[in-house]
């Protein structure tokens, strides 16, 4: 008996689920949890330096760019959003 096995990677191209959308709120709650995390290690009252401390902060620039990409990205689709309301309700209003 033959089985087939396919393996995850694989499932993963074939299969893409969507992935839920941030809103502004879960947006500002992870920067908010990046910043308190950057906070608390300087302000600590003892400070010192940790080997994994450089890849610690590429990490949390990688993530404050994201962070900042993603937010523009909304900020423009809301835009667009908002434009698309403000034409239905000036068709809705007829010429002027």
């Amino acid at each position: 008996m033959e089985m087939e096995v396919t393996r995850q990677s694989e499932r993963k191209e074939t299969e893409s689920p969507r992935k839920k959308t941030l809103s502004r709120p879960e947006l500002m709650e992870k920067a908010s949890s990046v910043i308190l995390l950057l906070h608390d290690r300087t302000t600590a009252k003892t400070f010192r330096a940790r080997q994994d401390d450089a890849i610690r902060l590429q990490y949390a620039r990688t993530t404050i760019q994201a962070l900042a990409a993603y937010g523009a990205i909304l900020k423009d689709q809301e835009l667009e959003d908002l434009k698309t309301r403000l034409d239905e309700l000036e068709a809705r209003r007829g010429p002027a």
